[in-house]
């Protein structure tokens, strides 16, 4: 079936036989459909001017023919049923007023709270009881959230017996004021106590959806839903309320169908006392068993779908192959991606069919409905939701749909079917050109421009392909690189010359080439991606091991997997043996053990066997065959006798994370320096692993350096490089000189050696040292005299530094502590504090305010690497007097002139002295007579001294 939900405005004659109203017009009873005057049988997003279009729309078949078998339907009264299951004595009849509980029994509370919801909504939906009214003070307050969106987030909540004991005496209230005025009883339904229902006014496209969503997301509540209506369609006196609520049965029975409870109850209700003539009845039956037969839908019905059957035509989908046409299909509310599937494949005459899918795009957002059992409305109507968030009216949501390519079977020839290569060819030139498909080589680019002009324009034309250069590369390949097309131009033209110089092939082969080169190029982008989700499938191998795979597709999954090994075995010529047989020279059976692979002969498959019953006479002996494949290396027997070593068994029964106590090796034993070495580097073999707790990150090599260097700090390895590479981890500095010399061609190395230069320093390599070794050694010497010396000074205060400086270069330490590959540890900072800020300013502040001052500057440093920042770090502690000097913190009591405690510091340009607390230098002025005169002084009592000695060694 093509039409869709609204058929009673498909047929004129079914509204008399409904309605049976002279007055009443098709368009009062979609007064929740805004007015539209662009319906047109081809959506307004698809442009006619730069693609064809094909004008006639296809219909969609079902999968699977339904049968319709006429089955005597009169025993199964919905009265018969009310009266089974009905509670509280509820009657089969029609009733305006509110239920106090539902109408089955639920024993969850969210549910009987759905239930009584939805009979309220149904109510309002039909007429039969009074909208809520906007707050004349307020004004109408627009609310953008889908109806789905808020059912989601409601029945999501926990609801208690007390909730609905509440909204159960609120309705009893509501229905003892039925009797009041119209204006009264608008005011009074605002102020249900039912935490499931919609308090705020509504539109009846709204209404609508949230009774569907309500089937639609609580599968309990699907009977009780089809129940209401109809019980409220059984003796309604009111013929607009009647109308109204077969066409919401009808929109029903298209998105969810019944329990199996309650369907025979449904279709007899419907061919009883569903609408005469016109077949009307008969319609709604066979959307009831196109639903039975694809199943529940997952979102209410779109605006497509409504809108289509007002104006009384069938809902046309215009899909977009990727060679640039649309085609047109019929299609109705339970049309699945597969029924667009198969109906576009035999439309375009396609073969291979698998692998190609239906997919949607909405704005700058793309998704696959696949090829399987989705509903191609759901995804619809969660546009037109998505555009109504986005501030868009539902009839304005710019979705479209597209027939692509998405995955590729093992085995995929593109031989096999010249329409898949030619719509798969398209995808991937389209998809190169807007960079959805990206080459890591220039070549690779360069020969698939090469073979798209070779396909599109033949002979080669240097003006013609300059004009269409832009077509064949993506738009950054050629915008802001300079000489850019000139570039692009000559590889192309290489690579034409080469390919289709001489002997071209055809356009179609080269196609071929094309989409053969995309099946091993884009594996990833041709595949299903991941989404999260609770359901598993769970993949066993020949082994025993178990895979499992989470996915909310699992059954797509395992179906997909599936056909890939059924279709590998079906065209394999290779069989493991899972049982022995012994071999017989007079029935001419073939011996062989468990496991045996067996080669098939006689172009021979597997599909053969499956489909042959005597499997014994496709094979014949060949044992010599058997013999050349073993000498040939090309198989290899492996007897495993015993349970495999594993090296997660291994790590079970010798992991640790304590440190060794003595070394692994016995030879090592009275070697007192190696034992050593040996349990040091096990310690910062576990710290590097993270299997034992340091005090703060290690930066760069220096664990790795810890581990290596005690192996390699007196071992040289013999030079067995190849001569192709110009410098290898053993290359000495000789050998660095000789390969220089042959570059440039010079007769002798002699008397040629290799300098280092570092600033303003030159250093010779010896010729017998390792290359890399010196170049390490002087890398440390580096690294031991700069920052890991300066910073200790720093901390220790011995430099002088404002507040502002402190928290700068407190940031800057703190990116250089950090590895590039780690966030910096800032919630750590008041415990790194010691090792951030110099200890005499530390308690200048709150650790807190150090924090908030430090975090904030950490933002102008963060982009710095580690040896970035050390660079900086010693960038501002040389603009410091006091940089590169050696200190000495002292105390002094015989001048009184200068401060108790002194701070010495030795550097190049002499010895200075330095307030220790202030960090100001002492500058001292002697006069040159003073001097002098301190000279003597010092002088004479040295004579004094020494004569004084001597008389006291005479008068002993």
């Amino acid at each position: 079936m093509c039409e869709s939900y609204f058929c009673l405005c498909y047929h004129a004659p079914v509204l008399s036989l409904i309605l049976n109203l002279k007055r009443l017009q098709v368009g009062q009873l979609f007064d929740f459909l805004p007015p539209d005057s662009r319906l047109d049988t081809i959506p307004d997003n698809v442009s006619s001017s730069s693609i064809s279009i094909d004008s006639n729309p296809t219909q969609i078949p079902a999968v699977e023919k339904i049968v319709q078998v006429e089955e005597d339907l009169g025993k199964y009264q919905f009265s018969k049923f009310a009266a089974t299951y009905f509670q509280s004595q509820i009657t089969s009849s029609h009733s305006k007023k509110p239920l106090k509980s539902p109408l089955l029994t639920h024993e969850d509370s969210a549910s009987q709270l759905a239930a009584m919801a939805v009979w309220i909504t149904i109510l309002r939906f039909m007429g039969d009881l009074p909208d809520v009214k906007y707050n004349s003070n307020n004004g109408e307050v627009l609310d953008k959230t889908p109806i789905m969106s808020r059912l989601f987030e409601s029945l999501g909540r926990k609801y208690t017996a007390r909730d609905v004991e509440e909204a159960a005496q609120a309705e009893d209230i509501d229905g003892t004021d039925m009797s009041s005025s119209s204006s009264e009883r608008s005011t009074d339904s605002s102020t249900s106590s039912n935490a499931l229902m919609e308090n705020r006014p509504m539109s009846s496209l709204d209404k609508l959806h949230y009774i569907i969503g309500m089937g639609i997301l609580r599968e309990e509540l699907r009977d009780e839903i089809y129940c209401q209506l109809c019980k409220q369609l059984t003796g309604n006196p009111s013929r607009l309320s009647a109308a109204r609520g077969w066409i919401l049965l009808s929109l029903c029975v298209g998105c969810f169908a019944p329990s199996p409870r309650f369907i025979k109850y449904l279709y007899c209700f419907i061919r009883e006392r569903g609408p005469a003539g016109a077949g009307y009845a008969a319609y709604m039956e066979e959307r009831l068993r196109r639903t039975e037969q694809n199943g529940c839908r997952h979102q209410p019905p779109s605006y497509v779908e409504l809108q289509a059957n007002k104006a009384k035509k069938q809902i046309v989908l215009a899909v977009t192959l990727m060679d640039g046409s649309v085609k047109t299909m019929s299609a109705d509310s339970a049309t699945t991606a597969a029924e667009v599937c198969s109906a576009l494949a035999e439309k375009i005459g396609l073969r291979e069919r698998f692998g190609f899918s239906l997919y949607i795009a909405l704005f700058d957002k793309v998704s696959s409905l696949g090829s399987g059992v989705d509903h191609v409305m759901d995804a619809i109507s969660q546009c037109e939701q998505y555009a109504k968030e986005q501030g868009r009216q539902e009839r304005n949501a710019p979705w479209r749909l597209f027939f692509r390519k998405e995955i590729f079977t093992p085995w995929h020839d593109a031989k096999d079917d010249p329409t898949s290569t030619n719509l798969i060819y398209q995808q991937v030139v389209r998809g190169i050109k807007y960079g959805e498909y990206r080459c890591d080589k220039e070549d690779d680019l360069a020969s698939l421009a090469a073979q798209q002009y070779f396909i599109e324009e033949g002979l080669l034309d240097v003006n013609r392909l300059e004009s269409q250069l832009h077509n064949y590369l993506p738009d950054f390949e050629l915008n802001g690189k300079e000489m850019a097309k000139e570039r692009w131009i000559q590889a192309i033209m290489y690579h034409y010359r080469r390919k289709f110089g001489t002997n071209p092939p055809s356009p179609h082969h080269v196609k071929e080439d094309v989409v053969t080169f995309a099946k091993f190029k884009w594996p990833l982008l041709f595949s299903r991606g991941p989404r999260p989700g609770a359901d598993a499938c769970v993949v066993q191998t020949v082994t025993g091991d178990e895979y499992s795979f989470q996915s909310p597709n699992a059954e797509d999954v395992k179906d997909l997997v599936s056909t890939f090994i059924d279709g590998l075995k079906q065209r394999s010529r290779y069989v493991i043996a899972t049982k022995r047989q012994k071999g017989d020279d007079a029935t001419n059976l073939l011996e062989f053990e468990v496991g045996d692979l067996i080669v098939l002969m006689n172009q021979t498959t597997g599909k053969d066997l499956l489909t042959e019953k005597l499997v014994k006479q496709l094979f014949s002996k060949g044992e010599q065959m058997a013999l050349d494949i073993l000498n040939n290396n090309q198989v290899v027997v492996i007897q495993n006798n015993g349970r495999p070593h594993t090296l997660e068994q291994f790590a079970i029964d010798n992991f640790s994370r304590e440190p060794m106590d003595v070394p692994l090796l016995k030879k090592l034993e009275g070697r007192d320096e190696q034992c050593r070495d040996a349990m040091t580097m096990f310690v910062c073999l576990l710290k590097y692993m993270g299997d034992q707790p340091s005090r703060r990150s290690r930066l760069g090599t220096d664990l790795t350096d810890s581990i290596f260097k005690p192996a390699i700090a007196h071992v040289y390895f013999p030079d067995q490089s190849d001569e192709a590479i110009e410098v290898e981890s053993s290359t000495r500095a000789r050998d660095f000189c000789r390969r220089i010399a042959q570059r440039l061609g010079l007769k002798k190395p002699d008397g040629f050696s290799l300098f280092v230069k570092i600033k303003e320093k030159v250093l010779a390599v010896p010729e017998g040292e390792f290359f890399f070794d010196f170049v390490r050694q002087l890398s440390d010497w580096v690294q031991n005299n700069h920052a890991l010396k300066e910073c200790p000074k720093y901390l220790l205060g011995y430099h002088k530094v404002s507040k502002q400086e402190a928290v700068e270069v407190a940031a800057i330490i703190l990116r250089a502590i950090t590895k590039d590959s780690k966030n910096a540890p800032l919630a750590q900072i008041p415990q790194l504090l010691s090792e951030l800020v110099p200890s005499d300013m530390m308690k200048m502040t709150s650790t807190s305010e150090w924090k908030k001052a430090i975090s904030s500057a950490y933002v102008k440093v963060e982009h710095m690497s580690s040896d970035q920042a050390k660079i900086e770090f010693l960038t501002i502690m040389s603009k410091k007097d006091s940089f590169g000097s050696a200190f000495f913190p002292v105390s002094q009591y015989s001048d009184l002139s200068l401060p108790d405690k002194l701070l010495i510091a030795i550097n190049q340009k002499g010895v200075h002295l330095y307030n220790c607390e202030t960090k100001t230098l002492i500058t001292q002025g002697y006069k040159m007579d003073d001097l002098i005169t301190s000279y003597i002084s010092v002088l004479i009592s040295g004579q004094n001294n020494h004569s004084n000695t001597r008389r006291n060694e005479s008068i002993i």
